[in-house]
């Protein structure tokens, strides 16, 4: 049985990395939305940056783009003056959302990128952490398993939030978080994202053991 699921897990795992192969990947698209624009500082999106570019001017910028539809969402006066603009790109998977506070740019967040495609064009990430919970594997073992990945990019200062995926690790959608305050400033260089798929491989491989002596 466990001979059985090792040799699907083998299969599976090669079927997808020739679908990343087999996948175009533009890379001025990767750089166009993931990299600091020429002459804007880190943290910048598409030439925005916290702290510097005010509501009207995002909202402008978005107006101006025949490819991108968005919306925004004010928060009661009454509580804070804060207001988050939504944003899409037509014809693509790529969307994300832009935080205001005081009509000032406070963070940015980005959805739609493969995992493969960030690591073809930035490597490595600076570092990384694994959110863990215990798991119960029968009435008297429990193992500590992962259950989210956490990169961190100094180059734009972005986060990444990742699934524990195995078999489809790379191929999977991330969620990107760009900000001044998003990448701690003492960072855990372990675990790399090669790191990070072999865990969630151990860890489905556990699970795959209990569940046949169960």
């Amino acid at each position: 049985m466990l001979v059985r699921l090792a040799v699907a897990l083998t299969l599976l795992f090669t079927l997808a990395i020739g679908l990343i192969r087999a996948q175009p990947y533009d890379r001025h698209i990767a750089r166009q939305w993931l990299l600091p624009a020429q002459g804007c500082a880190a943290p910048c999106f598409l030439g925005m940056r916290p702290g510097e570019t005010t509501f009207d001017e995002a909202a402008a910028f978005f107006k101006g783009r025949s490819d991108t539809e968005y919306f925004v969402s004010r928060s009661d006066a009454a509580y804070a003056d804060l207001a988050v603009l939504y944003w899409r790109e037509t014809g693509t998977p790529l969307s994300g959302t832009l935080h205001f506070a005081d009509e000032q740019l406070a963070e940015m967040t980005v959805n739609g990128f493969k995992l493969y495609e960030i690591w073809l064009e930035l490597g490595e990430p600076d570092g990384g952490e694994m959110v863990t919970e215990m798991v119960y594997l029968d009435g008297s073992t429990s193992a500590r398993l992962p259950r989210a990945n956490l990169s961190y990019y100094r180059v734009n200062q972005f986060r990444l939030n990742t699934s524990v995926a195995c078999v489809h690790f790379w191929n999977q959608n991330v969620y990107i978080t760009m900000g001044e305050t998003v990448v701690p400033e003492g960072l855990n260089r372990e675990p790399s994202l090669t790191h990070q798929r072999q865990a969630a491989c151990a860890a489905q491989r556990m699970l795959l053991r209990a569940a046949a002596g169960s």
